[in-house]
């Protein structure tokens, strides 16, 4: 799903290097390497694996925290997932670019995208006032997974992607979708409920430009991208592009709310994308799309929508959004059934799902 086997592979091939070079003091017994601590503090809580499949993962023993090799550059170093790829890639003289597996390069040459984003700085001067963000444990990820009803992988493949992470509220363990850009960070509750000092189920947290696209430096590498309302269609975005089998070609960017449009200065980053944009089922979304169309197609991107009208889920509400498609009912399914696979293919097709933009 991402390109980091080869970084794998390197790291695997140098996993004793590996392991020194993030912790000069660890000690090697046998076929692991102990250290303390993420600080490299001197003890055996942390251990590396230096052999077998899983050479250059760890595991903290004292926290409970594991991952592979980027996991473990990113904990040491404070980094997030891209920059951690990429400090690997320079490491290991890797020179293939961050993004879509090899197979699928070409393709995202021959988006015609800029290979750049605009500059975070020259929008707002304030950073979002950022909780301690964590990668999440499994049952973070499954509580997600089941809450949504959305593929454990989608949420694995968010929080791979530097996305998705957890934290410890005041009221109570929440989700955060942010970027490496840092501009706009959006929480919510683990549990579902609306957060009780607002009301609301989405935090828009202090500092956070909340008209930055979220998702946007992450999707430069890739051909199309699914423009989506809100963090759950985030996630979900990345669900559905799994059970079509195009996630490697399709990065989800989220706009936070129906109302904004997109900021001038991230329009150049959605030059000869193909997009398909998924907005909720209402008033709001259908101007909010076509608002948003209007602008795509005016910096040279191929842009159409998706419609939920008309679909159920299997409780019988409407399907109102991305996220309620991963809960279609069987008999909606069934009798929509062309509509429905045709979620995710507009990056191999052009091809109109219900709705054109």
């Amino acid at each position: 799903m991402s390109n980091t086997h080869d970084i794998k592979r390197a790291v695997a091939a140098d996993a004793e290097g590996f392991a020194a070079w993030l912790f000069p003091a660890g000690r090697r017994k046998g076929s692991k390497s102990y250290v303390g601590d993420i600080a490299g503090n001197p003890g055996e809580s942390l251990v590396i694996n230096l052999d077998g499949k899983f050479a250059g993962g760890y595991r903290d023993w004292a926290t409970g925290e594991a991952g592979d090799c980027v996991a473990l550059v990113m904990a040491v170093r404070g980094m997030d997932f891209v920059p951690a790829v990429r400090i690997l890639r320079e490491r290991y003289g890797l020179r293939t670019p961050l993004g879509p597996p090899i197979r699928h390069r070409k393709a995202a040459r021959l988006s015609g995208a800029p290979q750049t984003v605009p500059t975070p700085a020259a929008l707002e001067p304030e950073m979002p006032k950022l909780p301690k963000l964590e990668r999440g444990t499994q049952e973070d990820m499954l509580r997600l997974s089941e809450s949504r009803n959305l593929l454990l992988a989608a949420v694995e493949l968010a929080s791979e992607r530097g996305l998705l992470w957890f934290f410890n509220s005041k009221e109570g363990r929440a989700w955060l979708i942010t970027d490496s850009a840092r501009r706009n960070a959006q929480a919510r509750r683990l549990d579902g409920e609306p957060w009780a000092w607002n009301g609301k189920k989405a935090w828009t947290i202090g500092g956070s430009s909340a008209k930055w696209p979220i998702g946007l430096p992450e999707s430069v590498p890739f051909p199309a991208i699914a423009l989506v309302e809100g963090g759950p269609d985030f996630v979900a975005a990345l669900h559905h592009a799994i059970v079509s089998g195009v996630e490697a070609y399709i990065a989800p960017v989220c706009i936070a709310g129906a109302t904004m449009s997109i900021l001038a200065e991230c329009l150049p980053a959605f030059q000869g994308k193909r997009v398909r944009v998924f907005v909720h089922n209402d008033a709001e979304g259908l101007k909010a799309a076509k608002r948003w169309a209007a602008q795509l197609r005016g910096v040279g991107a191929q842009v159409d929508g998706y419609s939920f009208d008309g679909l159920d889920r299997a409780d019988g509400a409407a399907v109102a959004d991305l996220c309620d498609l991963a809960s279609i009912g069987a008999d909606s399914w069934e009798a929509n059934r062309e509509i429905v696979e045709a979620c995710m293919s507009f990056v191999t097709e052009r091809r109109v799902a219900k709705w054109p933009a």
